[in-house]
């Protein structure tokens, strides 16, 4: 009579596959962060767009540009230029809005009387570099302990 094999996996197998296992997630989870991150920034730079939109149309209106608003505030009067329901508040970061007054101008231009920018406020240095990598091209930058600012606007339009 011959004796029947069993079935199912002998210990030494199931260690082996999850060895195996535990290799390439090691290998591939740290390349997944990556493009959560990236995919993230991008995220980041599209709201910088649409808030700089929002700007231009709010100034286009009022002749004004908006005031100045805190960390994850939009400011008075712009939202109804923004999409509807739409938050400074994110997953891993805030946006800030910022308007700073410059009452001797720019060193470079005097006639500059206002500095415009959106700023990405976040505690995760690798997002943040990442934003600023990102815009680093296309506009003016500015950096802080945890914000990435993306200048916008240097206007003659005093506040």
């Amino acid at each position: 009579m011959r004796a029947r094999p069993e079935k199912g996996f002998t210990l030494v197998e199931l260690c082996i596959v999850l060895v195996l296992l535990s290799i390439l997630l090691r290998l591939g989870l740290p390349a997944v962060q990556s493009m959560v991150t990236r995919a993230r920034a991008a995220q980041a730079i599209g709201d910088l767009n649409v808030i700089r939109e929002a700007a231009v149309a709010y100034h286009a209106a009022n002749g004004t540009w908006p005031a100045e608003a805190g960390v994850a505030t939009i400011p008075p009067g712009l939202a109804p230029y923004l999409p509807k329901g739409y938050s400074f508040t994110r997953n891993q970061y805030e946006l800030d809005w910022q308007n700073w007054a410059l009452p001797t101008g720019l060193p470079s231009n005097p006639q500059r009387l206002v500095l415009l920018g959106v700023s990405v406020v976040t505690t995760d240095a690798e997002l943040g570099q990442a934003v600023l990598k990102l815009i680093a091209g296309s506009s003016p930058t500015r950096t802080g302990a945890n914000q990435y600012t993306m200048v916008l606007v240097a206007s003659t339009d005093p506040l």
